[in-house]
């Protein structure tokens, strides 16, 4: 009887863990899916390619070999961008 308590607390336990980082994977792509909108947005626009803000977040750009690394919260997202187009990107937790 007492095995069986401890499986269903373990239970509740990790399935209360999965459902916070759900909530914390939803906020990360959130903020991955506007900046990579805003900065697709000044690519197609020709504009210059520079530090941004959303949503009162500030967006550091650098150029780096095949596109641009942006930098934001914890975030490091790195585009690789060909003709004016992002063709990939990988995000890292920094």
């Amino acid at each position: 009887m007492m095995s069986l308590i401890a499986m269903k607390s373990d239970y509740i336990i990790k399935a209360d863990q999965v459902y916070k980082n759900l909530i914390e994977d939803e906020e990360c792509f959130y903020y991955e899916a506007h900046v990579i909108d805003v900065f697709k947005c000044m690519l197609a626009r020709k504009e210059e390619i520079d530090d941004f803000y959303f949503d009162e977040i500030r967006v550091n750009v650098y150029q780096s070999g095949e596109g641009y690394d942006l930098y934001y919260l914890q975030y490091r997202l790195s585009l690789s961008v060909y003709e004016d187009r992002i063709v990939d990107f990988v995000l890292q937790h920094s």
